[in-house]
């Protein structure tokens, strides 16, 4: 008489699926062998117990915000820093622009011995006319714009008078040379006009 126990199908086949895997059945411990088995298969994760997370009620600690800065540092790394300022060449540092100049704004108080303010038109052209050589309207006007004969008119009030003679310009044509003369100064000796000289004419 056979007394070896009965070997069935599944003690056979080394990948057979377990009865306690099967649906329906009742979990039993496992054997080492079945333990292999469920590893080969990739269920001994599945068949082994996943202890469940204990979640405790409470007061949520609150976070402390971030300066822009830490975050900005924590995005790119702790290596990210703020940039440091170029030094310059040592003894060569940026001057100052320089401060627009102010203008000297000319003392009124302040006049010439004709009675003109300094510094204006009027008094040099005074000082032209009052010069020994005097000054014809053209070499007035060539210099300062304007001929200024109404200044004699002023200069009169102030003990001066106006004074000429008749000279050539450059073009040959007679013209007036003005003086600017103390009151009591004596009129030139060639005041008059120069006469003009008879024209020969031949026969």
């Amino acid at each position: 008489m056979n007394t070896q126990p009965a070997t069935t199908e599944a003690d056979d086949d080394p990948f057979a699926i377990p009865a306690q895997f099967k649906r329906g059945a009742d979990p039993e411990p496992m054997t080492a062998k079945e333990k292999l088995t469920a590893a080969m298969h990739g269920d001994l994760k599945a068949a082994s117990p996943v202890p469940k997370k204990v979640i405790t009620k409470g007061p949520t600690p609150k976070k402390d915000k971030e300066k822009p800065e830490e975050a900005d540092a924590a995005l790119h790394g702790a290596s990210a820093k703020k940039p440091k300022k170029g030094k310059g060449k040592k003894g060569k540092q940026a001057s100052p622009p320089p401060a627009p100049p102010t203008k000297v704004r000319a003392d009124r108080s302040k006049k010439d011995p004709y009675g003109f303010r300094l510094d204006t038109k009027e008094s040099q052209a005074a000082t032209m006319y009052a010069s020994k050589a005097g000054a014809t309207t053209d070499e007035i006007r060539a210099a300062l714009g304007g001929a200024h004969l109404n200044l004699f008119g002023k200069a009169a009030k102030r003990g001066w008078k106006q004074d000429f003679v008749y000279d050539k310009n450059a073009k040959g044509a007679s013209v007036k040379r003005y003086f600017l003369v103390p009151e009591k100064a004596k009129p030139k000796s060639a005041a008059k006009k120069p006469a003009k000289k008879a024209s020969k004419k031949t026969a």
